[in-house]
């Protein structure tokens, strides 16, 4: 399958094989930070001030900054997440965003990964390599179908080694010559 706008993307004889988006639902478990805790209890103090009639626009300004900075890392989340989608391909797995007006695709060759990690759940991940600079897995995130995406890219990087291997001079050693003889 050879989806259209792909044509300068994809090599000769590469085929897109799945695509999928992560699920966009808000996920809690960001809002509990230390610095959304933080700020939720500064939300306490703030409310103090809504009871003085003169302190109430500081009163609300400081507690919908509090609020904002509680749950700002979820609804980030959530954002790119609407802007992010993901590709398998017979030779590589594309993770694309357009967010804030920058369109981004990185590609992840299937000959250069592993090992694989699948986290099950409604919704899972499979995590295929990590960042370099931040140590954060990188992967198809919060998939509604983990487990199947998981073993299709599992069977692509079993064939991608596999036509590695058969290509000539690839995963080839060559013995030392006994006794220090020379190689002809």
């Amino acid at each position: 399958m050879r989806p259209t706008g792909w044509e300068s993307i994809l090599e000769e004889g590469e085929a897109i094989v799945w695509q999928g988006a992560p699920d966009p639902r808000p996920d809690w478990s960001l809002a509990l930070s230390p610095s959304s805790g933080l700020a939720l209890l500064m939300l306490f103090p703030a409310s103090w001030l809504l009871v003085e009639p003169v302190m109430w626009v500081a009163g609300i300004a400081l507690s919908a900054a509090m609020l904002a900075i509680a749950f700002r890392p979820v609804v980030a989340e959530v954002w790119l997440r609407r802007h992010t989608f993901y590709s398998l391909s017979t030779r590589a797995a594309y993770i694309g965003t357009d967010a804030f007006g920058r369109r981004r695709l990185a590609r992840h060759p299937l000959d250069g990964m592993g090992p694989f990690l699948l986290e099950a759940g409604p919704p899972g991940n499979v995590w295929f390599d990590r960042d370099i600079g931040t140590g954060k897995p990188i992967g198809f995130a919060r998939v509604a179908d983990a487990p199947a995406v998981y073993a299709l890219l599992r069977d692509l990087c079993n064939e991608a080694v596999a036509r590695a291997a058969c290509q000539p001079g690839a995963g080839r050693v060559t013995p030392a010559p006994p006794n220090g003889a020379s190689r002809e």
